[in-house]
């Protein structure tokens, strides 16, 4: 992995995500870029500079903590543009060509609208979502929710190769419901032809839960999970796992940052993914075309 695009609106409430990027990119050995998106449809040379001067000042000014506990870090490339954030993000990814966007949750909110888009067409690239507070520690455990019968091989040694980047372990979670209990056999040796070809450290974890964020919770809960992934374009399903008023108090996965991704699926990537249903084609982008 390259190039990490890190988002930041200059707030308080920002510093964690920013800190959370500068120790991921040292990790992967990566270049950082900074971005900074103005609430204005358009800057003048002036407005700009100051922006750049702030930004700057803050991205020096916020590392000092992780430098004194870290070491040196990547240096950090910034970046001012105003107008939408999503077509911003979009534009620098394409003209930088990011590997990976860091951001704050609250990004999400950005993707609301009364006719959603698969997040793929708003974010052209891998997406790391970093809850509001959670600071970084070292990513030990991967955890990737995804269906063992319906998994993209090339995904899977992406994520891999992600994971042996980090000298982390992965487990791959498949969800099933009591109506499939018969099954069961069937869907781990998917599991376990899948794990045959990737060169990670990988366990299989097969639960009956027909509800993801449920299972992703008390899976949580139970186990270590410093990264969870996601393989989905349903907007809907990022924006409840994020959700401050989960149905479950202080829920365990909604602490946990979520890595989320591409891949062709054969069935709906969940219940109330609109995309998947309707058909709505898509474009294929395995994480290991940009590691």
């Amino acid at each position: 992995m390259k190039k990490l695009l890190l988002l930041t609106d200059l707030s308080d409430e920002s510093v964690n995500t920013y800190r959370y990027g500068l120790q991921l990119a040292k990790a992967l050995k990566a270049e950082i870029i900074l971005l900074y998106c103005s609430s204005e449809k358009a800057l003048t040379m002036t407005e700009q500079f100051g922006y750049l001067q702030k930004l700057r000042s803050y991205a020096d000014r916020f590392a000092q903590a992780v430098k004194e506990k870290a070491g040196k870090l990547p240096s950090v490339e910034c970046f001012v543009t105003a107008g939408e954030p999503v077509n911003a993000v979009a534009k620098m990814v394409e003209t930088m060509q990011v590997d990976l966007l860091v951001a704050g949750d609250r990004f999400l909110d950005n993707l609301k609208s009364e006719t959603p888009l698969p997040l793929q067409q708003l974010v052209p690239c891998p997406a790391i979502l970093v809850p509001e507070g959670v600071t970084h520690k070292k990513i030990k455990e991967i955890v990737f929710a995804t269906d063992f019968t319906d998994q993209d091989v090339e995904v899977a040694k992406g994520i891999c190769k992600l994971a042996e980047a980090l000298n982390a372990h992965v487990s791959f979670l498949h969800f099933y419901p009591k109506s499939e209990r018969g099954r069961r056999a069937q869907i781990l040796h998917k599991g376990e032809e899948l794990t045959a070809q990737l060169t990670c450290k990988t366990s299989l974890h097969l639960i009956e839960e027909e509800d993801l964020l449920e299972g992703m919770n008390d899976f949580a809960e139970k186990y270590r999970a410093d990264l969870f992934v996601l393989a989905t374009k349903d907007t809907h399903l990022l924006q409840q796992y994020f959700q401050k008023t989960y149905r479950k108090t202080q829920a365990y996965h909604t602490r946990v940052p979520l890595l989320n991704l591409y891949q062709e699926r054969n069935a709906p990537c969940s219940a109330s993914c609109s995309f998947c249903h309707s058909g709505h084609e898509h474009k294929h982008q395995a994480l290991s075309a940009v590691l």
